[in-house]
């Protein structure tokens, strides 16, 4: 391409305007149209359509226009339905069944019919007209008064609602354009009614979902504390909402987009109003929009309960959440209360003598020793000559006199070294000068007793 690369979608993009073409034709001619959905899904297109003589096709075969006998097919797979439309020569009268070879096409697929419609189309010659409308016909000139159009929207024998089309100065290309808008009015009306069942379904079960969300705004009203019972039923309910809501919206707004098509199928008619008649637009809205607006009623009712039962739920779990809340702060008291009544058991049971502290003599002794064994650092509160030697400590204070022990437990009761008066510093230190003489002498000191003082020592 010179202009550069193509985008991989441009062409699909461009051909969806000449997807759907339409058939052109001239002088009488009947043209016959069904409409078919399918159970679940849109109908199959049977392989037989695409074998057709003269057969054309686009969008993969979803669309096409082929030849049976004397007539021509044309097939348009859309997103719930499948349309066949055959024209063909004028040949039988109004109220009559449709060509064989059509009624054949139609049988190859599987699906219920929803719209049939058959449009008699004939050229009125110097004013006259071959068939007669009766009295109950509406009609409308359209085309800008080029053709004029009959219908009762009755159906007939055959099945079919059938159109009276004069046709008075519009060429094949006109007609074909302007005798399609009214097979796509009636399909497109047929399918956004399909949502009127649900739309009454819906109107009864509103009626069911206010009742029991009145008495559960009344039971939370009036409750002092949320159970289980409330808390199941309120999403029992809720679930049931929105199950419901998910079937009926899909229809609801199927019918809205298809209001939206019949209504500008209508406009573009650019009716003009036939004399004694009610117009075919005025007839359809006077019919067709009271069952748009009651579908619009109920898909609103729908939207207001879903948004009453959130609300309730939002509510509930509010309340849920306050005892919650409440529950914790006085588990929070009372776990804040135990622990002060045992913060002041710990401090009780500290202050008895039954448990000695490392700072008095006999706690002491004990830290002393335990270093001894262990080779741990004293505590702050131990005295600080028994970090060289903790057993000397014990020996010195169980010989040394009342005021060395004295001074001793004032040092560890509060971790500060005191100076020692001149009769302490003698009762401490003498006798390791005299052990320091008497091993230089190599004379071995006599053993004594716990309870024996030590000689030399200091008395008081």
């Amino acid at each position: 391409m010179p202009m550069g690369s193509e985008h991989p979608l441009r062409r699909e993009l461009h051909n969806e305007l000449h997807a759907r073409p339409s058939l052109y034709f001239d002088g009488d001619t009947d043209v016959w149209h069904v409409a078919i959905v399918g159970e679940n899904a849109p109908p199959q297109i049977p392989n037989s359509l695409t074998g057709l003589e003269d057969v054309s096709t686009t969008r993969e075969g979803n669309h096409g226009i082929g030849r049976i006998g004397d007539g021509r097919l044309k097939w348009e797979a859309h997103t719930e339905f499948l349309t066949l439309t055959f024209v063909v020569p004028a040949s039988a009268e109004p109220g009559s069944n449709p060509p064989e070879a059509f009624q054949a096409c139609c049988r190859q697929i599987d699906g219920k019919v929803i719209a049939a419609v058959r449009v008699l189309v004939r050229d009125e010659k110097d004013g006259q007209r071959p068939e007669k409308p009766k009295l109950d016909y509406v009609a409308s000139q359209v085309g800008g008064g080029d053709a004029e159009v009959h219908s009762n929207f009755r159906l007939t024998d055959s099945g079919f609602v059938e159109f009276l089309f004069f046709n008075r100065n519009l060429n094949a290309y006109r007609t074909g354009r302007m005798v399609r808008r009214f097979p796509e009015i009636e399909t497109y009306r047929m399918m956004a009614l399909l949502a009127l069942p649900m739309a009454r379904e819906t109107v009864s079960k509103l009626s069911v979902f206010d009742r029991r969300l009145d008495l559960l705004i009344a039971h939370m009203q009036s409750a002092v504390k949320v159970d289980k019972a409330l808390l199941s039923e309120v999403t029992k309910l809720s679930s049931d909402v929105l199950n419901f809501s998910a079937l009926a919206r899909h229809r609801f707004g199927a019918t809205k987009a298809y209001a939206e098509i019949v209504a500008s199928r209508t406009s573009e008619l650019r009716e003009v109003r036939v004399e004694q008649r009610q117009r075919i637009g005025t007839f359809i809205d006077r019919r067709f929009q009271p069952a748009v607006r009651s579908v619009e009623a109920a898909e609103r009712r729908l939207d207001e309960l879903a948004e009453r039962v959130s609300l309730a739920g939002d509510l509930l779990r509010t309340t849920v959440q306050v005892q919650l809340e409440d529950q914790n702060a006085s588990l929070l008291t009372s776990m804040e209360e135990r622990a002060r009544i045992q913060c002041i058991s710990s401090r009780r049971s500290k202050a008895s003598p039954s448990s000695p502290s490392p700072t008095t003599p006999s706690g002491w002794r004990r830290s002393a020793g335990k270093h001894f064994r262990t080779g741990r650092r004293p505590a702050h509160g131990e005295a600080r000559r028994s970090r060289r030697h903790p057993a000397r400590a014990l020996r010195r204070l169980d010989g040394s006199s009342s005021r060395s022990q004295e001074h001793c437990r004032r040092t560890a009761q509060s971790g500060i070294r005191e100076p020692l008066t001149p009769h302490q510093t003698c009762a401490r230190r003498r006798p390791f000068g005299r052990r320091r003489l008497l091993d230089r002498q190599n004379v071995r000191m006599p053993t004594r007793s716990a309870d024996a003082p030590m000689p030399g020592r200091c008395s008081s």
